[in-house]
């Protein structure tokens, strides 16, 4: 099965994800349980990552 990525739903994030292993809710697909839950804390979706998005900060 070949990898399919898609980028993360959350609306402010770069980030692309694999379809099959992303967080999933409903049929959007989310990089990080941060980006699925709207970032409810201002939590980056990446915790100390580098991956470059703004969401949650």
């Amino acid at each position: 099965m070949a990898l399919v990525l898609v980028q993360c739903d959350c609306p402010t994030c770069i980030c692309n994800v694999d379809e099959i292993h992303g967080i999933r809710k409903g049929h959007r697909v989310f990089c990080s349980q941060s980006c699925a839950d709207g970032h409810p804390n201002n939590e980056p979706c990446h915790g100390t990552d580098a991956c470059g998005c703004d969401c949650g900060g």
